[in-house]
């Protein structure tokens, strides 16, 4: 029995995050910060674009 212990021991030291454990968990989370990032990449633009128009657009 002592041999089982020390492996289940082993076992929950190394154990990697549940995510890694997942990999169609991994990929739903991997999606959701992309998509989190593009969204403040385009708010980001309307703001700096608001703020071009306010000061007069660009110069062509």
């Amino acid at each position: 029995m002592a041999p089982i212990r020390s492996l289940l021991r082993r076992l929950i030291r190394t154990e990697k995050p549940l995510v890694s454990a997942r990999p169609d968990q991994a990929q739903k989370l991997q999606d959701a910060e992309a998509r989190a990032a593009k969204e403040r990449m385009i708010a980001q633009a309307r703001i700096l674009n608001s703020r071009n128009e306010r000061e007069g657009g660009y110069q062509r």
